[in-house]
């Protein structure tokens, strides 16, 4: 016994609207090829899977059941042609992103665009937030996705997910706020610099910036050796991190938010191919359980 595609999109569907007639519509079929693949259907599996109470369908348990499984055999199917169908789109996107989505998400997302796509030339700059603002703006680029405080997102841009900034050290080493504090940053052109001196400022901490640094790899790198604090996500903390507790005297609790931001000068078929692949790619913070 054989349990197709179609017989099932057409169980799917037909449970779904609970009727012959808006399943026909969908499917683009008549009510009677509807009613004949349910029926073919009902015949393989030698199960009664819909009644009819007047002119509503209601599925039976054995319906019920089955739908479970031709939900799974239906998405796993959609998504295997949309990974093989080729576009025929052309053109060229120029994507800026961040170094913390560089390391982490950014060759799934090119090795999935790239096969979907291979008529678009995808060019990629990893650079800090307020760098990649600047060029997306000037042109420079068609589409950022970065982290951004919420006080510097557009109503325009779409989200992606959210995380936590937290001040974190090496767990061996203490920091008093009676002592000059040692500041790891990244560079000026990134927001979480902005925000680490600002916090500290507004409590009149002592600090001085022992090593500022444009990679990510190079600020965890920096922390591990014990040389300092930072401000960064929560998701990427290693495991000889944790947080810097006397912070919890800032009362500051600040949460980012990853979004995709793009010129509205990129062509219609572009801009949804990017945020069809990006939302596939990236609609997830890798950190989360």
């Amino acid at each position: 016994m054989r349990l197709d595609t179609e017989s099932l999109r057409t169980l799917k569907t037909t449970i779904d609207t609970g009727s012959l007639t808006i399943a026909s519509g969908m499917l683009s079929i008549t009510p009677s090829a509807v009613s004949w693949k349910l029926k073919r259907l009902e015949q393989r599996l030698g199960r009664k899977l819909i009644h009819r109470d007047g002119h509503k369908i209601e599925p039976t348990a054995d319906g019920r059941q089955l739908l479970g499984y031709a939900e799974i055999i239906l998405k796993t199917h959609d998504e295997a042609v949309q990974q093989f169908r080729l576009s025929d789109l052309e053109g060229r996107i120029r994507v800026g992103v961040t170094d913390d989505i560089a390391v982490e998400q950014l060759p799934g997302f090119t090795h999935r665009f790239q096969r979907r796509h291979p008529g678009v030339r995808l060019e990629l700059k990893v650079e800090q937030q307020l760098t990649l603002l600047n060029w997306l703006e000037h042109r420079k680029i068609d589409v950022v996705v970065l982290p951004l405080e919420f006080p510097m997102i557009d109503k325009g841009d779409i989200h992606l997910w959210e995380d936590e900034l937290v001040w974190i050290k090496h767990r061996d080493i203490e920091y008093s706020l009676d002592d000059s504090i040692p500041l790891v940053t990244f560079s000026p052109n990134c927001t979480y610099r902005n925000s680490a001196i600002e916090i500290l400022n507004e409590n009149e901490i002592d600090y001085f910036i022992c090593m500022e640094c444009p990679s990510l790899q190079g600020v965890r790198s920096i922390i591990s050796s014990g040389m300092g604090v930072t401000l960064i996500n929560r998701g990427l903390m290693d495991r000889d991190h944790c947080e810097w507790p006397e912070a919890e005297a800032f009362k500051m609790k600040k949460d980012v938010t990853f979004i995709t931001r793009m010129t509205p000068l990129l062509p219609q078929r572009l801009r949804e191919a990017i945020v069809n692949e990006l939302n596939s790619a990236l609609s997830k913070n890798p950190n989360s359980p």
